[in-house]
């Protein structure tokens, strides 16, 4: 095959030709010279994994300088395809995101009608995003959360229903409640994360299940104050500028107002999400982070590690006030009922599947999974039975008629979760430190298999 000379690979391609006549490297060597005829390797500190990294691999059969080469080819070809990945996830992230803030134009444009379930959506997204800082940034297991989404609907509920024990003795408007709701589950958070410091892992976990089974009991038999099963209603409701015949009034929201309910949600969604960015990216989100990998480490490193888990309790716990706020008010209606474990657990499992202590991941997750709870499983049951009316086969139409999606739910998504955990265990966009270290752990198991492909010099490349 004739070679142009024109261009920088085909004299690499030449250089390496006569490297291989010449000095008599191996295959391994001739390939890595021609890659890396045009490419600028990093600094030789920078490069010091790759090499050890091809050190092991071939076991030392390399010379210097061509381990040297290859630890920069690997190098640059590892920075090249996290570059382009990065790109895609975050251009499919942010698409994901335009789409929620014009689904409600999209969904009264193409006649989805599924408005109803997207702002329950949207809260558990926001009661996600704040267990992330806890479990995803903090790396503390928290499986008692529905215990301050409960926390903050009360809290609103007392401060603006007619029906409770403060009527009459304090009552204000629903943005105040919501704030003050944001402090109280934030109190809350301390208050469960004081008794908890020594705690880790499984029995962590044990004392916040404790905890968010009290919680609605509390609420149940405090009967006097909380209405009891009865629940308390009705609840304030926000008021919101709207656009009216061409004049700017304002609009008290009902249950029945949908697209306006959606876009405060979203409004305090995107506060939370930049919040917990800045939060994530800054000294505490940094010690966070230190805590999550190495509490030892981080305690040797100056860090304060009962003050910042604190809050990390506090603030997660903050974020589920907002979510309670809304939820209570939104439905009219609060009681202990709703407020079970399974709250916590699909909660918990956005996390896992969007990405735990990604943000973005996050929401992803949150969407993805309430959008499974709340329409698709219906939606797929009715298809099934529309089918089994098309076809009209004997055996096949009476099964697919009777078959109803929704009682098999949890099997399903609990399978899919299993399989995920399998073949992708840091999530569907994995926070890119936890996925340094989940690659750093597999690694290891990788270089025990190094030795079996010594001399395998054909396959580096």
């Amino acid at each position: 095959m004739a070679i142009e000379e024109g261009t920088t690979e085909n004299r690499g391609r030449i250089r390496c030709g006569l490297l291989q006549e010449q000095e008599g490297e191996d295959r391994v060597t001739a390939r890595v010279v021609a890659c890396m005829s045009s490419r600028r390797c990093d600094a030789p500190a920078e490069q010091e994994p790759a090499v050890r990294t091809v050190k092991e691999r071939f076991a030392g059969s390399l010379n210097p300088k061509t381990t040297r080469l290859a630890a920069c080819s690997i190098q640059h070809d590892l920075h090249f395809s996290q570059a382009n990945l990065t790109w895609v996830v975050n251009a499919f992230l942010v698409t994901f995101i335009i789409f929620l803030a014009i689904y409600p134009v999209l969904d009264k444009a193409l006649g989805f009608g599924k408005m109803g379930a997207f702002p329950t959506i949207l809260i558990y997204t926001v009661l996600a995003l704040g267990l992330n800082i806890v479990v995803g940034f903090a790396g503390l297991l928290d499986l008692g959360y529905a215990a301050f989404f409960a926390i903050g609907g009360y809290t609103a509920a007392f401060l603006t229903s007619p029906q409770s024990p403060l009527f009459g003795i304090f009552q204000t408007n629903f943005y105040v409640a919501m704030a003050l709701a944001f402090l109280v589950a934030a109190t809350f958070g301390i208050i469960l994360g004081a008794p908890t410091l020594r705690l880790r892992g499984d029995y962590l976990a044990i004392v916040t299940l404790a905890f968010g089974e009290i919680v609605p009991r509390a609420f149940l038999n405090l009967e006097q104050w909380t209405k009891g099963s009865k629940g308390i209603n009705p609840i304030g409701r926000p008021t919101i500028p709207w656009l009216q015949d061409g004049q700017l009034t304002t609009l008290q929201l009902s249950n029945s107002d949908q697209t306006p309910w959606y876009y405060l949600i979203f409004v305090v969604g995107g506060l939370s999400v930049f919040a917990i960015y800045r939060l994530a990216h800054s000294r505490i989100g940094r010690a966070w982070m230190a805590i999550r990998e190495d509490e030892l480490a981080a305690s040797a490193m100056g860090i304060d590690l009962v003050q910042t888990k604190l809050l990390a309790f506090a603030i997660g716990a903050s974020f589920s006030g907002f979510a309670g706020s809304l939820w209570a008010s939104m439905l009219q209606l609060i009681d202990p009922f709703q407020f079970d474990f399974s709250i916590s657990i699909v909660v918990l499992s956005m996390i896992i599947l969007g990405g735990i202590g990604n943000i973005w991941g996050v929401i992803f997750g949150g969407v993805v999974l309430g959008f499974y709870d709340r329409v698709l499983t219906s939606e797929a049951s009715n298809w099934l039975h529309g089918l089994a009316a098309a076809v009209n086969i004997p055996v096949l139409s009476p099964f697919l008629s009777g078959v109803d999606l929704t009682q098999y739910k949890f099997g399903i998504f609990g399978l899919a979760l299993v399989i995920l955990m399998l073949t992708r265990p840091e999530g569907i966009f994995p926070n890119r430190q936890r996925a340094v270290g989940t690659c750093a752990d597999r690694g290891t198991g990788l270089r025990a298999k190094a030795g079996a492909g010594r001399g395998a010099g054909s396959e580096f490349l």
